[in-house]
């Protein structure tokens, strides 16, 4: 299913791909489907219930995924007009990061160079239209600047946050929280052990939402999978939040 980026550009498939500030993720100029798709590099889906075809273009491909509502991505091989969508989001069971490989993902949503507030509690809020599709995948690389405290979450609506994220570093103890809020209160926090940040270099997260779970990757290594039981569906996400002391190179959905 693996193929290179280079292989493609020579054949004049992606000649409309601008590259972005992330040297990892592309994406696709607006005058066709896939701009409805961000290209993730070094990145398939693992697990995934998949429909083949073959003998189609990409934008047949494309459109394939489009069509089937709980599609979050698929891949495209050029050579052999060969083509095969993630058909089912909920049977996505991670990631795999494949040097040489690539999967576009449904969603193009992207935000750069932002450095985040951090007092009064507000975060920087980014809508996206629709809802998650089951399987969608949240991008982040950031650096932390200061003490490195942050918190990302993804809201149905103000009173119901179904993912929260927060990096805690109280001078003693650093650590992350996980939670989800329903009609307004917060559910049991679960705690994790801190990341292995470098404060002032660059880091990524993959978070992949589906069902009542969030599936964390940092640096392209698994560290949780986050079980809201049942509290929270993550695809009813309307918007992201950011907030704290770090600026925002890259972020996609």
């Amino acid at each position: 299913m693996a193929w290179r980026l280079k292989d493609l550009v020579q054949r004049g498939v992606i000649a409309h791909l601008s590259v972005f500030i992330c040297p990892q993720m592309y994406q696709v100029e607006s005058t066709t489907p896939l701009f409805r798709f961000t290209f993730h590099q070094d990145l398939q889906m693992a697990g995934c219930l998949t429909e083949i075809y073959t003998g189609i273009i990409h934008l047949a491909c494309a459109m394939k995924c489009l069509n089937t509502q709980k599609c979050p991505s698929f891949v495209y091989i050029p050579e052999t007009a060969y083509c095969e969508i993630c058909a089912d989001g909920y049977t996505v069971t991670g990631l795999t990061f494949i040097p040489g490989s690539g999967t576009y993902l449904v969603r193009n949503l992207q935000d750069v160079n932002r450095t985040l507030p951090n007092s009064n509690d507000m975060d920087v809020q980014i809508g996206f239209p629709g809802n998650m599709v089951p399987g969608e995948m949240l991008y982040l690389r950031a650096v932390l600047i200061g003490s490195g405290n942050w918190w990302m979450n993804l809201y149905q609506n103000t009173d119901n946050r179904l993912f929260h994220f927060r990096r805690r570093n109280d001078g003693v103890y650093t650590y992350h929280a996980l939670n989800t809020m329903q009609n307004g209160g917060w559910g049991y926090e679960n705690r994790l052990q801190d990341f292995p940040y470098v404060i002032g270099k660059s880091f990524e997260l993959h978070m992949l939402f589906k069902s009542s779970y969030a599936t964390i990757y940092f640096n392209r290594q698994f560290m949780n999978t986050y079980d809201s039981q049942g509290r929270a569906l993550m695809e009813t996400g309307h918007f992201i939040g950011l907030y704290g002391e770090m600026f925002v190179e890259e972020l996609a959905i």
